[in-house]
């Protein structure tokens, strides 16, 4: 069956079913109850989003099951939004189709936050909801539709510059239900997100599978934080082609890894490959796996990074020829990188002795503060880049980003 018609079919499906997490929602508008959680007041939401819904800063919102944004539907939420989500009955989460957008834009004095029900009795744990899904029309290499994980909404298409929206000065907490092998929900999933997508200042804390996963797309991602996640801290696979810059990973003990990088697990060399540029990072774990596993025949630029506290390898190679070749021609390339206190620095053909890698042991001051000197300014290479002259993710106190609205592995917001 030619794919678009298979697409528009299962759409068509899906818009039949009611607005609950297994059957993706009907179209039916969004359900506001008021209810009664321990003696708290809230406003308690699921359902579609069809034209225009706000989300406002003066009420305390439960999302009571998922939320989904239908094709051309706007969903609005305020700066300074706290919506806290249900640990009873339907998976919540937020799911934007195809077509529709997620305006969320906060500030460092601001943030929007979505967390879960159980943090206000300081109970909350990963897993205890569904997270943030932005479903895109930019490519993928899979040939076809793919369908989210969690059955949140299908994806794919030939729009590189699609839009899903904004997320600015978001904090996502507690995120990332396993709801099966194979079938698992991330903080933050990016499912064919183009590049007319504004995502910056993002926190993904302590969700239960992957912080962010780029699944295809071309969007861009800047000031990224993914702290005390129990997967990978960032994931991309299905041949996601965009940018990535100012990316903190501040792990515990018992996560994987600070990236897992695929182009497709089935078929390494499917096109369009895996191929993003990644510049200054800042990969701190307490014994997690590995800082960047590259593997399953992905491609790409990584500089300016600084990788410590991993007890198999900074950066590891993955056993398959086309990563390998993409190493060794140049489409995979690994510069100014430093990495120590790993179990090994670089674990890969010529990565150590190679484009100004090294071993150095850099300072961090509040866990994550600290930089050295680079001889790769990104901005010369795209100027979708911020210019920097440094390796790692925050140069130093004066111009630490993170102040006032991102969590630290403890909980404390970091000042």
């Amino acid at each position: 069956m030619n794919r678009y018609i298979l697409f528009a079919f299962a759409a068509i499906i899906a818009g039949c079913n009611e607005g609950d997490f297994t059957s993706s929602s009907s179209l039916s508008g969004v359900s506001e109850t008021t209810t009664t959680v321990n003696g708290q007041t809230f406003t308690a939401i699921k359902g579609e989003v069809i034209d225009a819904f706000t989300i406002t800063s003066d009420r305390t919102w439960l999302l009571d099951g998922g939320l989904y944004v239908a094709d051309g539907g706007v969903l609005t939420v305020e700066k300074g939004t706290t919506v806290y989500a249900s640990t009873d009955g339907d998976t919540p989460l937020i799911s934007v189709r195809i077509g529709g957008q997620i305006i969320a834009e906060g500030t460092a004095d601001a943030p929007i936050v979505f967390t879960s029900i159980n943090s206000i009795a300081g109970s909350a744990s990963p897993g205890d909801w569904g997270g943030i899904i932005l479903n895109g029309s930019a490519p993928t290499n899979l040939g076809y539709f793919g369908e989210s994980e969690g059955g949140a909404g299908f994806y794919g298409g030939e729009s590189a510059g699609d839009n899903s929206g904004i997320l600015k000065y978001v904090r996502i907490e507690y995120a990332g239900k396993i709801l099966g092998e194979e079938n698992e929900l991330n903080g933050l999933s990016l499912n064919a997100v183009g590049n007319g997508t504004l995502l910056e200042y993002i926190q993904t804390y302590k969700c239960s599978d992957d912080g962010f996963e780029f699944f295809g797309g071309t969007c861009n991602l800047r000031y990224a934080v993914s702290t005390g996640n129990e997967d990978d801290a960032f994931d991309w696979t299905f041949g996601w082609s965009g940018n990535g810059q100012f990316w903190v990973v501040d792990q515990d003990s018992n996560a994987d890894n600070g990236l897992e990088a695929d182009n497709n697990e089935d078929n390494f060399s499917a096109t369009p490959f895996s191929n993003p540029i990644l510049a200054n990072f800042t990969f701190k774990s307490n014994g997690g796996d590995v800082g960047a596993f590259l593997r399953n025949g992905t491609k790409g630029n990584l500089y300016n990074g600084i990788i410590t506290g991993f007890s198999d390898a900074g950066i590891a190679i993955g056993d398959d020829n086309v990563v390998t070749k993409n190493l060794s021609d140049g489409t995979l390339l690994i510069s100014n990188i430093t990495a120590f206190k790993t179990g090994t620095s670089f674990n890969g053909p010529g990565i150590a002795n190679s484009n100004n890698n090294n071993t150095k042991n850099i300072t961090l001051s509040n866990r994550l503060v600290g930089s050295d000197v680079s001889n790769i300014n990104p901005n010369e290479i795209n100027t979708w880049f911020v210019p920097t002259d440094y390796r790692g993710a925050i140069q130093d106190n004066a111009t630490d980003w993170t102040k006032g609205w991102a969590r630290n592995l403890d909980g404390s917001i970091r000042n």
